[in-house]
């Protein structure tokens, strides 16, 4: 029984329950949380909108990212310095103070540890095997010691053994966290959904909402749902993994004997302290017994230069670091400049990443290659029976062969993302006669073919006398143009109004367009539309300024 509740650690209903208590008892700590995590998501949430509607410039979205960038640091040093004093309330100690003098070196100690978390994360979502390891251990990091640059080894060394700490604790959490993740996040969406309708049945208040429909459901949406629902969820996801890091900690140093002990003095519960006092010394008895029989042995009387070799030893370790002052730079060193200390940071950084990503991918191949048996080192059934070796191998096998596939589609959807280009389409002529756009019909829309198709059937028009229908072919050749460059959404419910102010909404900072274009529909919309004829000239120019722009 001892051993197996050593192997799964404290149940995993149990340890949620203490997580909400632990928030509970400390609500104003929850203060610290929404003041480092509310700008990063407001700061998201604003740059997704303000890409996916606008359309942007390249400086736009640099700068955009680069304050993300900051912000994301900042919440992480804020998520840190609240788990930090939620774990001060479970030792009972006084909490941390802050230091403004340290924030510059925890905003970059985090940057290197969370950083790679943003690329990570996602990925080994997808696998799902190695995500409750990879996500257990970013939530560790939060919390070890991490104060200065030499303490990062030691916290992603300690984080990764927290992590593989307790697995089935760790994903039993995880799934009871998701189901409950999942129903807030429908919950929230409903609640949006709804309360405009009753606003408006109930109250009278009519807003634009009431007329959305399903067209509410975009992506701005639906990641505004899930940033609430992540708010009112992850302190507790970062107070389940602050208590496995103590459980797990107390196996080494003692704290929640020594916290269960001091609660007990504290209350005046003698007897029940001296009893747990009197259970320890009886777990302890048969090794003191062997102390006892043994004789001690001989003080050992160290060199002086020994003795300081070992002190210092001792104080490069992570438990003394922090108390020690950084080391001043050699006088012979000069002093690096600005530019030179942010690109050899970002370097360090970036080598970290590289690092920790094949150290993972090496873990997951050598989690794949202990499938099977060594070799060299058959077992006892095998040697008996070839059966279940060859079944353990072939089973290897198929796990490379799933791990090379998952990689495959995982690169050609990247190549397909990042290679997606402009659309060309061969010439109007090659195309079958009943796939060729009737220019006369009312109903024919712009994304029936690429711009080169229309403005093929634009020179056929022109060659033919047609100059009317030869104006409609090159204004539907310059809407599928625009499209092609994702200025525009063509669909068929969108007048030509709609598109103009679609693209004066997405192209911002060129004006030049926006005025061509409302001089072009204006064109067009009197000729189709009014009495005034085609003139050939203003055709042939308009034909001669698209084909500049292929």
């Amino acid at each position: 029984m001892a051993a197996r509740e050593h192997e799964s650690g404290t149940p995993v209903v149990e340890l949620l329950e203490e997580a909400v208590h632990l928030l509970r008892s400390r609500p104003g700590e929850l203060a610290i949380y929404y003041l480092a995590t509310g700008p990063f998501a407001l700061g998201f949430l604003f740059f997704w909108s303000y890409v996916t509607w606008f359309a942007p410039g390249d400086g736009a979205v640099a700068w955009g990212a680069l304050l993300l960038v900051l912000l994301f640091g900042v919440m992480k040093v804020g998520q840190r310095h609240f788990m930090r004093r939620l774990l001060a309330v479970r030792l009972g100690e006084p909490p941390p103070a802050f230091s403004w003098r340290r924030l510059p070196g925890e905003w970059s100690a985090q940057m290197c540890l969370q950083a790679p978390g943003l690329v990570l994360v996602p990925l080994v979502m997808i696998a799902t095997i190695p995500f409750g390891w990879i996500y257990a251990y970013f939530q560790n990091a939060l919390i070890l010691p991490a104060d200065r640059p030499g303490d990062l080894a030691a916290c992603r060394g300690e984080a990764w053994n927290m992590a593989l700490l307790w697995p089935g604790q760790n994903h039993r959490g995880l799934a009871i966290i998701a189901v409950f993740w999942l129903a807030m996040f429908l919950n929230i969406a409903v609640s949006f959904y709804l309360l405009p309708i009753l606003a408006t049945r109930m109250l009278g208040l009519h807003t634009i909402f009431e007329h959305g429909g399903m067209m509410l459901f975009n992506s701005t949406y639906l990641l505004l749902i899930a940033s609430l629902t992540h708010l009112l969820v992850d302190p507790l996801v970062k107070a389940f993994y602050l208590l496995r890091v103590f459980y797990g900690r107390s196996q080494r140093n003692g704290d929640e004997v020594r916290v269960a002990l001091a609660r007990e003095s504290g209350s005046g519960s003698w007897r029940r302290a001296a009893v747990t006092v009197a259970l320890l010394a009886a777990l302890a008895g048969p090794a003191t017994g062997r102390l006892r029989a043994a004789e001690p042995p001989p003080p050992a009387v160290l060199p002086a230069a020994d003795l300081d070799r070992a002190l210092d030893r001792a104080l490069e370790q992570p438990d003394f670091r922090w108390r020690l002052r950084p080391l001043p730079p050699p006088p012979d060193q000069k002093p690096k400049g600005l530019l030179a200390g942010f690109f050899e940071s970002a370097a360090d950084t970036v080598r970290e990443m590289v690092g920790m990503i094949i150290r993972v991918l090496k873990k997951i191949l050598d989690w794949i290659s202990d499938l099977g048996p060594k070799p060299n080192a058959p077992t006892a059934e095998s040697s008996s029976s070839g059966t279940g070796v060859e079944w353990m191998m072939t089973l290897q096998i198929v796990a490379y062969v799933l791990l090379g596939v998952v990689i495959i589609v995982l690169a050609l959807v990247a190549l397909k993302i990042f290679r997606r280009g402009r659309p060309r389409a061969s010439a109007v002529a090659a195309m079958p006669s009943e796939s060729v756009p009737d220019l006369t019909d009312e109903n024919v829309q712009a994304s029936r073919l690429p711009a080169d198709g229309w403005l093929e059937l634009a020179r056929e028009q022109m060659r033919a006398g047609q100059w009317r229908l030869a104006l409609r072919a090159l204004f539907l050749a310059t809407l599928a143009r625009l499209a092609e460059d994702r200025l525009l959404t063509l669909a068929r419910h969108k007048t030509n109004l709609d598109y103009e102010r679609e693209l004066r909404r997405r192209a911002l900072s060129r004006v030049e367009l926006v005025t061509d274009f409302h001089g072009r529909r204006r064109s067009f919309e009197d000729v189709w539309y009014g009495r005034q004829p085609a003139a050939a000239e203003a055709v042939t120019s308009w034909l001669s300024t698209l084909e500049k722009k292929a």
